[in-house]
């Protein structure tokens, strides 16, 4: 599909370029790039996801962004929950021990305010 997409404006931008409107073939160019850099990273982050999950004394949070996965374990007594300072930013963070992981950041904020209040609940404050 990308590749027919380039045939059709890069035929149109040689003939307009052998007309005498040559400018447009960089333009031409520059769209083609653009396209494909946003069907890249489109293409790398369809896969995401993420899984918080208490269990026992531990919680394990797993995130995969970008084809790199990240699996954390912290002691459920001793990790915190952590909204982010700026309310324009989305999020939560789990922190143990130094230690901070990211998550939820593609959630609405009404399901970020619910999974941050069961999570509190769950590690036994309120």
């Amino acid at each position: 599909m990308f590749l027919s997409l380039c045939l059709v404006s890069f035929g149109l931008g040689t003939g307009f370029a052998a007309v005498g409107a040559w400018m447009v073939l960089p333009y031409t160019a520059l769209e083609m790039f653009v396209l494909y850099a946003a069907l890249r990273y489109f293409e790398r982050h369809a896969g995401d996801w993420e899984r918080l999950e208490v269990r026992g004394d531990r919680v394990i949070v797993e995130v995969e962004r970008g084809g790199v996965r990240r699996r954390e374990e912290f002691n459920r007594f001793w990790a915190r929950v952590e909204r982010p300072a700026d309310p324009h930013q989305r999020g939560l963070a789990i922190v143990y021990a130094g230690r901070r992981v990211p998550f939820g950041h593609n959630m609405a904020s009404s399901e970020l305010a619910a999974v941050a209040r069961d999570l509190q609940r769950a590690l036994g404050r309120q």
